[in-house]
């Protein structure tokens, strides 16, 4: 059994979770027999992990990588004074710590914003599975590559665009994600984020999020029920923000180039 972290309930085996992380890496390379056989024959855990739970430690050693299979979680950090700053949002379908890897110390935190559950494997097996397999090496380079890609992108959304612009971006890309994994209907997708969540995503107070997005509302860019997000026209919100989706490589998924 694996080391159980706080906030964590380990539930055990789940064939369907193991066909999650196949359906996964063979979104973008193409797997063989013996590559499916690996996977499957992967020491993992199923766990749960509840609402703000630690999933990994800032400066400790990593010891599983987590393949989210519902919920949400951060990527974040802190200053000296305590200031929050969620440098990173995963989705069911999305590893939460893929780039510790081969890391001796994790150089940020990521904490549930949801009940969670997650995929969880030692990091040994998965390293050996990298060398041994290189399809699926290749095909978690290629989900690596894509989250510095949207770390670049939410740089430049941070530093350089005005209040309005990042929020909508924020919600554009939202958008995109979950629509690929089937999560978002009818344009509307459940935001599980506080105002001041929102608000370290983006650097600014709730208050300001909160303008805002009665902004946004007022200007029929969106429409809110509640935690409901209704985008009624993707492309008018996308223009407000400036949004361009080259940055989520959306078309890796459908190339699979070998």
């Amino acid at each position: 059994m694996l080391d159980e972290p706080p906030g964590a309930e380990t539930v055990g085996k789940d064939p369907e979770a193991v066909r999650k992380l196949i359906e996964k890496i063979e979104a973008s390379v193409r797997l063989d027999h013996a590559d499916r056989d690996a996977i499957i024959a992967l020491p993992y855990e199923v766990r749960h992990y509840s609402r703000g739970a630690a999933m990994v430690v800032e400066a400790e050693p990593p010891h599983v990588c987590a393949f989210l299979l519902d919920g949400w979680a951060s990527q974040q950090k802190h200053t000296d004074d305590g200031k929050r700053e969620i440098v990173g949002l995963m989705i069911p379908g999305d590893f939460v710590d893929l780039q510790n890897i081969f890391l001796r110390k994790s150089d940020h935190e990521a904490q549930s914003l949801t009940d969670t559950s997650a995929f969880a494997v030692p990091l040994r097996a998965l390293q050996d599975l990298v060398f041994d397999r290189p399809a699926i090496g290749r095909a978690l380079w290629i989900d690596a590559l894509v989250a510095a890609s949207i770390y670049r992108e939410w740089l430049v959304n941070l530093g350089r665009r005005d209040a309005l612009a990042r929020i909508a971006h924020l919600l554009c890309e939202l958008a995109r994600r979950l629509e690929r994994t089937g999560l978002i209907v009818e344009a509307q997708y459940e935001l599980p984020l506080t105002q001041e969540q929102v608000g370290d995503i983006t650097g600014l107070t709730s208050v300001h999020v909160n303008r805002v997005f009665k902004k946004l509302v007022s200007q029929g860019l969106i429409v809110r029920y509640g935690r409901m997000i209704e985008i009624p026209n993707l492309g008018a919100l996308g223009a407000a923000a400036g949004f361009d989706a080259t940055y989520l490589h959306l078309d890796q998924m459908l190339d699979r180039a070998d």
